[in-house]
């Protein structure tokens, strides 16, 4: 044991907490590598020298004291050692925020419900957790002094976690190279919304892009703060859609407060809504999710919080009350979340959690304010109103389109560098739009010849899973050599990863007819599962090694070739095999709905050039090196790495002793 171990701090384990947590989180299936590593960065945060000194030290002490308890937990367990954790934080209300951010980021993942559902399913097993947030900020511009919110945080954390990934920074640099900053956030695969006035002293086209970037960032308590944060250039045309920001108030002081006045602006700026759709190079959303516009409603609520970067400061959280704003038809929404510079093109959500409005300026009184007056009052365009002027400029649907895909600093989800590949994630953007269902991942042999070795099968479905993530993406591996004989066994597998025992129960055990029958009875129960646990989910279900172990001819399958006919009348199912044989029969599979990918020995050409890519994007692109030393480092690589499997070779090389030098000394630009 570590000298930081206190096995006697267990005793202040409290069971009933413990028993709740453990019936919600038995219910769900959690990724325990990326659940410590949240944990362990939430420690080092909260500082509490009471509490527990790790996530190992919080389960063992957890164990121990549950077990003095009489409770029976298993913590080799993922879900159990979870639970243990979790509960000797000993706060209700930090369990509760610890717990949404993790269902948001992906990292617990409930069978069969979505974020909302599995928090209020856990505020319900702690019914005295009532969290209550009292915010005051005091030397923020735009204060509302004397206006503390009580808010409940449980509606708006499942979406905390969905923002924490879309919000990002805007810096646009003028012609006289001042640099001006705001907040944006993802509206579209490769389109961030911000405000009008952040970029309006930029050209409609900059051959020099680099004058306008957006950068995403983790903050550190979510548990992800080795991840690299992202820079993305804009295009050259990089307006989409626009509307000028209109008159910033009237000249008498406190008009606000007069309904004439403050009717007479709301007219006067009913059309100028102060936005900008901004076209990036790349595609973030994919990886990242965006919010839908059109889902955006037309209410006024009691109060929001406003989620922004003030300054050159990380994602900041501050709350506000709704004030002097009509329930109808809403041009402007009148706030009291404070703001700074920086803050321009923030999103706010409702004390509901829904998206409501993005923010636009600040008021602020001369003189000193009359009773009942807000000398410092906040003004939010409401996005409803955007989403309908986007779409009368006919914007919407360009604002689906998708740019390159590439992982986040060239990296997959491990911290392999991903060299090459580029059909591939081509193709896996063409599934994702929907063009195609089916992707056939093949390696080509030299007649006589086994398949290179190294060329970079068997990362595949590890892309899969960098780029297109949890919670709007659910995956299903299966490796060939895995995939039992008989379709029942195989159908459980299936599901497991999102079914409920129960569930598991209901499927059909035996053949009631011909094989064929029992078969189609049987993916049609698990496709009734997709489509009541899953439903809002795009689901890919990958198979593996087909070009070492061969399918039987058994009910293996025939199960799936019946799943493969499924595909058509499920629009948000996606199947990957990789390695099977392309003159290979398999009924059930539409030609229409395939595409295929062929790795070559040609993967393993070029590899100082592909290695020259993947530095310039690890670096965010921002001419870090001439070209010159870029050239010479690729080589000293190369060499370096070996030539034995020479891709596999040269990214294990990267990854154990060049990214993480690359990402430390790319400061916060990454």
């Amino acid at each position: 044991m570590s000298s930081g171990f206190r096995p006697e701090w267990g005793a202040a384990l409290d069971i009933g907490i413990a028993k709740s947590l453990l019936g919600v989180l038995r219910k769900t299936d959690v990724a325990r590598v990326r659940f410590q590593t949240m944990y362990d960065s939430h420690l080092r945060v909260r500082s509490n020298p009471q509490g527990p000194a790790s996530f190992v030290h919080a389960v063992i002490s957890g164990h121990i004291a549950a077990r003095e308890g009489g409770l029976d937990t298993s913590p080799q367990t993922h879900a159990d050692a979870a639970a243990l954790a979790l509960a000797m934080l000993g706060d209700q209300n930090e369990i509760l925020e610890f717990v949404a951010s993790a269902l948001s980021f992906g990292i617990i993942m409930p069978r069969g419900l979505n974020a909302e559902e599995a928090t209020r399913l856990l505020r319900e097993a702690l019914p005295q957790s009532d969290p209550v947030g009292t915010f005051q900020s005091g030397s923020f511009e735009g204060l509302t002094d004397d206006n503390i919110v009580w808010g409940k945080l449980g509606p708006i954390l499942p979406v905390l976690g969905l923002v924490r990934r879309r919000l990002c920074r805007v810096t646009a640099r003028d012609d006289d190279e001042n640099e001006h900053y705001g907040t944006g956030f993802l509206v579209g695969p490769s389109c961030v919304l911000t405000n009008f006035h952040v970029v309006e002293k930029l050209p409609f086209n900059i051959p020099d892009t680099s004058r306008l970037r957006i950068t995403f960032n983790y903050a550190s308590e979510t548990g992800l703060s080795d991840v690299i944060p992202t820079e993305y250039e804009a295009e050259a045309d990089w307006c989409l859609a626009s509307s000028e920001k209109g008159t910033t108030g009237l000249e008498a002081d406190y008009w606000w407060h007069n309904s004439g006045k403050r009717n007479q602006w709301l007219e006067s700026v009913a059309n100028a809504l102060d936005y900008a759709v901004i076209r990036v190079k790349g595609a973030p959303g994919p990886q990242r999710g965006w919010f839908d516009l059109t889902k955006a409603r037309d209410e006024r609520p009691d109060a929001i919080w406003a989620l922004h970067h003030p300054g050159t400061e990380p994602q900041i959280l501050t709350p506000g009350g709704v004030v002097l704003t009509k329930p109808s038809k809403m041009v402007r929404l009148f706030h009291l979340a404070s703001t700074a510079g920086g803050s321009s093109g923030g999103l706010l959500i409702s004390d509901k959690g829904q998206i409501v409005a993005q923010h636009h300026l600040a008021l602020e009184g001369k003189a000193d304010a009359s009773e009942g007056h807000f000398k410092n009052l906040n003004v939010a365009v409401p996005l409803c109103r955007i989403a309908e002027d986007i779409a009368k400029k006919q914007a919407t649907e360009r604002m689906a389109e998708t740019g390159v895909l590439r992982p986040l600093g060239g990296c997959l989800e491990d911290g392999h560098p991903l060299l090459g590949r580029q059909t591939l994630l081509e193709a896996l953007m063409t599934l994702w739009r929907g063009d195609k269902r089916i992707l056939m991942v093949n390696v080509e042999s030299p007649d006589g010849q086994l398949p290179p070795s190294g060329i970079g099968k068997s990362f595949t479905h590890e892309i899969l899973r960098t780029v297109f993530k949890p919670p709007e993406h659910h995956h299903i591996l299966f490796r060939a050599g895995e995939i039992a004989v008989d379709a029942y066994t195989q159908a459980c597998a299936t599901v497991a990863s999102f079914a409920t025992a129960e569930d598991l129960r209901q499927l059909p055990k035996e053949p009631d007819t011909s094989t064929s029958g029992y078969v189609q009875r049987l993916v049609r129960s698990i496709m009734g599962l997709v489509d009541q646990r899953l439903s809002n989910k795009l689901v890919w279900i990958t198979l593996d090694n087909l070009d070492v172990h061969r399918l039987s001819d058994a009910s293996g399958r025939e199960f799936l070739a019946t799943l493969y006919s499924e595909v058509a009348q499920r629009p948000s199912l996606r199947i990957v095999l990789i390695g099977l044989p392309p003159k290979t029969q398999i009924g059930g599979l539409n030609p229409e709905d395939m595409i295929e990918e062929t790795l070559s020995i040609g993967e393993l050409e070029g590899l100082d050039k592909k290695l020259e890519i993947w530095l310039l994007e690890h670096t965010a692109g921002r001419g870090a090196m001439d070209k010159t030393s870029l050239g010479m480092l690729s080589q000293i690589l190369l060499s370096a790495a070996g030539e034995e499997a020479p891709l596999a070779g040269l990214g294990r090389f990267l990854h154990e002793h060049v990214s993480g030098s690359l990402a430390k000394s790319g400061g916060e630009d990454g």
